[in-house]
């Protein structure tokens, strides 16, 4: 089914952003932690409600929080995903590196350009 290899390459593309912005050498003396997508995808389950409509991940790395919201957001019936990650997710980072994986991210699963991911500065 074409969803199911659109998610797995989205999947994929999410491991191996995390993987490419893990290997600065100065990641630990910074105090980044990358959490593995599985992680992420349970956590936004527990803490995303039916009610919500907006997710905010003030520190959002390479984007996994931000990507399992925005599926999360659209099996809830907010949107579709190119709306969901146009205005319903926001993020930022100090790192440009992981705000240009997350945009890149976001913008693979919702089909969009990355430019098109302005919520995530």
């Amino acid at each position: 089914m074409i969803v199911d290899r659109v998610v797995d390459s989205v999947d994929k593309l999410a491991n191996k952003l995390a993987d490419e912005l893990q290997q600065v050498d100065d990641r630990q003396a910074r105090g980044v932690f990358f959490t593995p997508a599985d992680v992420a995808g349970e956590l936004v389950r527990l803490a995303v409600g039916s009610a919500t409509t907006t997710v905010v991940d003030p520190a959002c790395g390479g984007g996994v929080f931000l990507l399992a919201a925005g599926r999360q957001l659209v099996d809830q019936g907010v949107a579709d995903p190119p709306t969901v990650a146009r205005q319903h997710l926001y993020g930022a980072d100090v790192d440009q590196a992981s705000v240009d994986a997350t945009r890149q991210l976001l913008a693979a699963w919702a089909e969009i350009d990355p430019v098109e991911v302005t919520g995530v500065v």
